[in-house]
């Protein structure tokens, strides 16, 4: 039974693929914004590719002109940029490789 547990268990990969989409969390000020989320590592660890985000999600802002207008529960897609594989949405309690900078 040990050797089947482990078979099992070593199937399951070390990180979890990195996210395709964030939702925007209301966090303590200065809260959620492009600039941050974008340099998370499992993002694209390079807050100054935020305008990646941007334009991949202008049309989901209350006021698209107004990129710093984020709102709680907003959900930003995010591309890939350098052909990595991104699927479902983030979660606090899993464990993403960092995206190489």
């Amino acid at each position: 039974k040990a050797g089947a547990a482990y078979e099992s268990l070593s199937a399951i990969p070390e990180f979890a693929p990195l996210p395709a989409r964030y939702v925007v969390r209301k966090l303590p000020s200065p809260g959620d914004y492009l600039w941050k989320i974008a340099g998370y590592a499992f993002v694209y660890h390079n807050p100054e590719a935020w305008t990646l985000l941007y334009a991949a999600n202008k049309g989901t802002f209350r006021f698209p002109s107004k990129p710093t207008h984020l709102y709680p529960g907003q959900v930003l897609e995010i591309p890939s940029i350098k052909g990595e594989k991104r699927e479902g949405t983030w979660d606090p309690d899993k464990t993403y490789k960092p995206l190489d900078k």
